[in-house]
């Protein structure tokens, strides 16, 4: 399984570029309609904060142990093929649970590893480019075109499922994510063309300038944490039908795109080179 059957026929960053689709395509239908599933579930908005505050203060941690373990390995792939399969089985247990404590733990352990994903790929699929003379951010933007199609799709198959549908939506999904890990091109270079890289220090990143970025981007996400954890549920108590916020998440994301030219790839110009 470590060798790729599609390598013949697809480029690495056609690879990368689909598992990044499946990436952000379980985070979609989590973002369209978790809350929505825990509120019918009893789960107080306090309980809902706190079940989705959980698993970022764990990636405070395990991302530090996760992402020593990737630079040691021989390829960033096999550390993501593994947090992949974990965070494909995982949530399986979503079908068991149904009080605060058993979906908090379920869902933290299923979270912890999707995240932690994120950075890895995005990594590795920036050093793939990097040694091709290839486009990351086209490769990269297909997380965005997961991620609108998920939620813009989420909201009416599970008003028209039922509320019971969303466990299965996400698993498949979160499943998906784990067969697609394993199509997954080497990132690095052969060892023989593999160039010797110093690590640096920590106070060589101890800039104002990168520290004032940081903690601009940590405001920055903890809005946004707040926006994707209470805002299908706000909308939901104002009336406003499940089918439809959905679609107001894929609207959000192409307001997002038009203010950002270039987010969404262009289909008709793209090309991916086949250098080694």
């Amino acid at each position: 399984m470590t060798t790729s059957l599609a390598a013949p026929r697809f480029s690495p960053e056609l690879r990368a570029a689909i598992y990044h689709f499946a990436v952000f395509g379980s985070t979609g239908v989590a973002s369209v309609y978790f809350a929505i599933w825990l509120s019918n579930r009893g789960i107080s908005p306090d309980e809902i904060g706190i079940i989705n505050a959980v698993p970022v203060l764990g990636l405070l941690l395990v991302n530090l142990v996760v992402g020593r373990l990737a630079d040691r390995a021989k390829d960033w792939r096999q550390m993501i093929i593994a947090l992949s399969l974990l965070a494909a089985t995982i949530p399986i247990g979503l079908l068991f649970v149904s009080g605060f404590w058993g979906i908090l733990l379920v869902w933290s352990l299923s979270v912890i590893p999707a995240f932690s994903i994120v950075p890895l790929i995005d990594a590795a699929t920036m050093r793939l480019t990097e040694r091709r003379g290839s486009d990351f951010g086209f490769v990269r933007a297909w997380g965005t075109v997961g991620f609108m199609i998920a939620t813009g799709a989420a909201g009416p198959l599970i008003a028209w499922l039922g509320d019971a549908a969303f466990p299965p939506l996400f698993i498949a999904l979160a499943l998906l994510r784990g067969l697609l890990a394993l199509q997954l091109p080497q990132f690095r270079a052969p060892d023989h063309v593999r160039k010797a890289i110093t690590p640096g220090k920590l106070k060589a990143v101890l800039k104002p300038w990168f520290v004032l970025t940081l903690l601009g981007l940590g405001v920055l996400y903890s809005t946004h944490s707040a926006f994707g954890a209470f805002s299908a549920l706000l909308w939901r108590d104002q009336g406003i039908p499940g089918e439809i916020i959905g679609p107001l998440y894929m609207a959000r994301g192409l307001c997002y795109k038009n203010g950002n030219r270039g987010a969404v790839p262009d289909l008709s110009s793209a090309s991916f080179p086949r250098r080694n």
